[in-house]
């Protein structure tokens, strides 16, 4: 019997980010792969439209709705609830609180709450406010790790049986390559992608890589830095380094090419719901250096060089064994298309279906 379901895209917005590339990638491969049921999916303009499958089992919906609002508790749940659905899946942080229907979401990570300090104090209410009750009020919980089921478990005290991991992916085949040209930098570069938020650890990858880079003799490697501005590096404790080019944040398409031209990636983040970008490396053969916590381990194997990402000697250190032992370079490249090779959007997504198919049966 078809079901109708729900499928709130507002976060897919064409603004590509962390979450929102993470949502983009389940939506349309659920829409892709399932003809049994229809859907309505809440959109925040027309890139959804776009971007996603058509077909005459799938309406798009105008919901231009803030996302993570008190006006959406009202304004999604009056709208969801005139379409009468028989599920309701967010895939982010946010869902209606007296849905009436049965309800999915997904949470990522809880970053906030393992690391309050590092957030504005909005941030903390939310978390620590609304996720726990949409968490108590789904049906099912979608999250990217072992990692951060635990720690969904452990804060927020929600069962097990609750929770189902669904790992994400690198690029996909829909996935094209920009061309994008690095200024200024040197071949086989060392590439740090992240942001500029404290866990992701800057100020110690680029005091390791300058440690590095002066035990190779001041050896011509540049470490480029994708989503850190250079205005905040000038400004930090590390901005009168040399031979760090600070890039802007890239579309999906543009960060592969710099990938390219990458020779090492330094991932020393102190918490991830996932962590994409080793992943996304280790598809171009980019050996990976990343941190020995968090989710880490459980997504990349034995197929990184694994540091403490407090140890600021131990990242140097790795990176001068990568630019001089080739034999483990070489280790680390096949390692890691082997792993990469574990992970799948496509397959990601059917097992979201297969829990859809639980709920409604």
């Amino acid at each position: 019997m078809t079901k109708h379901i729900i499928i709130d895209a507002r976060v897919c917005d064409g603004h590509i980010h962390g979450i929102s590339r993470v949502s983009e990638q389940f939506i349309y491969n659920i829409l892709d792969l399932d003809s049994s049921n229809r859907y309505t999916v809440l959109c925040p303009n027309d890139y959804p439209r776009e971007k996603f499958p058509k077909k005459e089992s799938i309406t798009y919906l105008d919901a231009p709705i803030p996302l993570y609002s008190i006006k959406e508790q009202w304004a999604v749940w009056r709208l969801a609830r005139s379409l009468n659905p028989d599920l309701f899946h967010c895939p982010t942080f946010t869902a209606p609180l007296f849905a009436g229907f049965p309800v999915a979401v997904n949470i990522h990570d809880l970053i906030p709450v393992v690391y309050p300090e590092l957030f504005p104090f909005k941030y903390k209410v939310y978390y620590n406010t609304f996720v726990p009750r949409i968490c108590r009020k789904a049906v099912r919980i979608f999250t990217s790790s072992n990692g951060s089921k635990q720690d969904i478990m452990r804060f927020y005290g929600i069962t097990e049986d609750k929770i189902t991991v669904v790992y994400n992916s690198a690029y996909s085949p829909n996935d094209t390559i920009e061309p994008y040209v690095a200024e200024s930098v040197y071949p086989d570069y060392v590439i740090f992608v992240g942001n500029q938020m404290p866990h992701k650890n800057f100020i110690r990858a680029a005091q390791a890589f300058d440690i590095a880079r002066k035990r190779l003799g001041n050896k011509n490697i540049t470490m480029v830095t994708v989503g850190i501005s250079e205005d905040f590096f000038r400004q930090s404790q590390v901005g009168g380094l040399e031979n760090i080019v600070c890039l802007p944040y890239l579309s999906p398409g543009k960060l592969q090419s710099v990938y390219k031209g990458a020779g090492v990636m330094l991932f020393p983040s102190l918490y991830e719901g996932f962590g994409i970008p080793p992943l996304e490396a280790m598809s171009f053969e980019v050996p990976v250096i990343s941190s020995n916590c968090s989710c880490m381990p459980e997504v990349l194997g034995d197929a990184y060089l694994s540091v403490d990402p407090l140890d600021v000697e131990q990242m140097a250190h790795a990176l001068h064994s990568l630019y001089t032992d080739e034999k483990l370079r070489a280790s680390l490249i096949a390692k890691g298309i082997k792993q990469v090779a574990k992970y799948s959007w496509r397959e990601s997504a059917r097992k979201i279906l297969g829990v859809y198919g639980e709920i409604l049966s």
